[in-house]
């Protein structure tokens, strides 16, 4: 098998001409540089150099010039390649990527993803930008952010994008609801229930007049917010049934003070993706991050979810 350290051995005998003279180039033996050849012309089958040649110069044979072509072709590569990782390093020593996200990604998702992400690339700076889900996309292809949160009902073909995680839209309930203790009666229960959801524009709020229109349900909202955290705090505390995103409430799910309500059109899947403009070169740091979260390690960091893999009648 070839090596660079090989490769790089010949040209520096085949420019000093002399194994000698390369050996104190490489501050190395002479016979170290000797050995090192006989075993690259062993893994080759043929002879590189003529060592026949009057006095301590040694000349290439036929093979030995096609080899040395190769040699130089491989190693200027080589040293492009790390010219161009080194320029990358010093880029990301003063670089900063900025990620437009609403609330619910900055809690849910971004920080098991930006551990992720600090190891490989310890050296950039991210900067996370607060926007409503509304604002995002126009953030983005506006190029003040480099990278968006966005939920795959809002991705359009103006974006490239990663699908990340997975996630879903659940209806809520604190224990001891009737629409979980009365099972026979839940439709009705459901029907005449109060409601906390969160502020219209919100995917939630989106996914919840869609399924009660197309169940016929009018919408008793007694609570509306545009902090999830609030309305699902009303709702483990009795105000009303709720539908949030599963993973937004999966420790208050393991931890009893909220249960899925099993009805039809709930849950809905949906993806959560990072997005990039497609008509814009993304910055070496920015990359990295979008490998970081194809690779998907970084989700061995979040809560166990879903918590619970099948919906029923118990809490």
């Amino acid at each position: 098998m070839l090596t660079f350290e090989q490769l790089h051995i010949l040209r520096k005998v085949a420019r000093a001409r002399t194994f000698t003279r390369a050996a104190d180039e490489l501050a190395l033996t002479q016979p170290a540089i000797s050995q090192r050849i006989r075993r690259l012309e062993q893994a080759l089958g043929t002879e590189i150099f003529d060592r026949s040649a009057r006095g301590r110069e040694v000349r290439l044979t036929p093979a030995g010039e096609r080899v040395l072509r190769f040699a130089e072709e491989v190693l200027d590569r080589l040293e492009q390649l790390q010219r161009d990782l080194e320029r990358d390093r010093a880029a990301r020593r003063h670089a900063v990527v900025t990620i437009a996200c609403d609330t619910s990604g900055v809690k849910a998702v971004l920080p098991a993803l930006l551990a992720a992400y600090h190891v490989r690339c310890p050296e950039v700076r991210v900067n996370l930008m607060h926007r409503p889900r509304e604002e995002i996309n126009t953030t983005v292809a506006a190029g003040e952010a480099d990278l968006g949160l966005q939920l795959s009902p809002w991705v359009t073909a103006r974006f490239r994008s990663v699908s990340i995680l997975r996630d879903r839209m659940v209806l809520l309930a604190p224990p001891g609801h009737p629409v979980l203790t009365e099972p026979e009666r839940r439709q009705a229960r459901v029907r005449s229930a109060a409601f906390v959801l969160a502020a219209p524009g919100s995917l939630s709020r989106e996914v919840a007049e869609a399924w009660a229109a197309a169940q016929g349900i009018e919408l008793d909202v007694v609570l509306e917010s545009r902090s999830m955290d609030a309305v699902k705090e009303a709702a483990a505390h009795g105000f009303g049934l709720t539908i949030l995103p599963e993973l937004w409430v999966v420790n208050d799910l393991r931890e009893g003070r909220l249960c899925i309500v099993p009805v039809e059109g709930l849950p809905q899947e949906f993806e959560v993706c990072l997005i990039a403009d497609a008509g814009r070169t993304l910055s070496p740091p920015a990359r990295a991050l979008l490998e970081v979260a194809r690779e998907g390690r970084w989700r061995e960091r979040l809560p166990a979810w879903p918590p619970t893999p099948v919906l029923s009648d118990e809490c």
